[in-house]
């Protein structure tokens, strides 16, 4: 099992990377790329994958393995890649807020995911618990994006009714996710997001740009990954921090920007919202957290004659609260 937390200093500000636990993600829905195709039709979008508009009428096709374990060695094209989830508790402004809630334990939210649980998946709230925070102590809960394992302990079952995990907390997200993945008819279809979205209807704090939930907190949009995805970047004295959710599942995507996950929606989105994202982390050396990288996520980008590279970072102090 791995390590359940890690603390950061960022200045005057700390920070928790707390894991939801593990998944292990086939290799096979990476190492994509984009090819046009006016032909192409516009597929349902599922609850946990997501398809390509068909207005960008474009498809993908596989990196031939060849060239992309010439990168990432250590991965079989029929195998798995170890893959984490990681959340951020912070304290900011006197509020404690919550980025992203893993998988949870919910059948319906583990049914909808692509990838596999692993036996410690669904440990937020122990994780939490061992920083001394009960679900009622969260103030905010700040989503990268809507997918089964973002979202999986937003509510928990009680008395036969699903209601929101964290009694006191305002839900935020990017407006554009939420009229997506909560539109009427994907609620009917889908229990995922029938039992993890509909009860937030009335905590839902809705964003449409850069948005600060705390004068330490930034709901910063990364489109691509799915229509309303974002980044969530913490800042303090001239230090900065990013939760970088999806944009990446595997450091290599910033090195290979334009090699995308199945699991995309927009591709060419996705690619924009990387380089994005990397010029921003460059300019402000921050430190990244990604979502899926094994535990607690952590990196740092540099610029190379080449290219970018990904260089692990700081692991953090374990046990101790924001």
């Amino acid at each position: 099992m791995n390590a359940a937390t890690a603390t950061f200093r960022l200045g005057a500000l700390t920070f928790s990377v707390v894991s939801d636990g593990t998944i292990a993600m086939p290799v096979s829905m990476f190492f994509k790329t984009l090819v046009e195709d006016r032909s192409a039709g516009q597929p349902e979008e599922g609850a946990a994958s997501a398809a390509r508009p068909a207005s960008r009428s474009r498809r993908m096709e596989d990196v031939p393995p060849a060239v992309w374990q010439a990168e990432v060695p250590d991965l079989e094209p029929d195998g798995y890649a170890d893959g984490s989830m990681n959340c951020i508790l912070v304290r900011s402004d006197g509020k404690l807020v919550l980025i992203d809630t893993g998988l949870g334990t919910k059948p319906s939210t583990r049914a909808a995911l692509n990838s596999l649980p692993g036996r410690d998946a669904g440990t937020l709230l122990r994780n939490l618990a061992a920083l001394g925070v009960r679900p009622e102590g969260i103030d905010m809960v700040v989503l990268t994006h809507a997918h089964a394992d973002h979202i999986g302990w937003c509510t928990v079952e009680h008395d036969g009714q699903f209601v929101p995990t964290f009694t006191r907390a305002t839900y935020w997200l990017l407006r554009a996710d939420w009229e997506f993945f909560a539109a009427p008819h994907r609620l009917a279809k889908y229990p995922v997001l029938r039992e993890n979205l509909e009860p937030l209807r009335e905590r839902v704090v809705l964003a449409d740009c850069e948005t600060a939930v705390t004068p330490n907190v930034l709901l910063w949009p990364s489109p691509g990954h799915t229509l309303g995805h974002a980044c969530v970047a913490l800042h303090a004295g001239g230090h900065y921090a990013m939760h970088i959710g999806d944009v990446v599942h595997h450091p290599v995507e910033f090195e290979r920007p334009e090699w995308l996950a199945e699991v995309d929606y927009d591709g060419r989105q996705t690619i924009a919202s990387r380089h994005r994202v990397a010029e921003w982390a460059l300019a402000h050396d921050a430190l990244l957290i990604a979502a899926h990288t094994p535990f607690p996520g952590t990196g740092r980008l540099r610029r190379q004659r080449w290219g970018l590279t990904w260089d692990e970072a700081e692991k953090g102090e374990p046990g101790r609260a924001p």
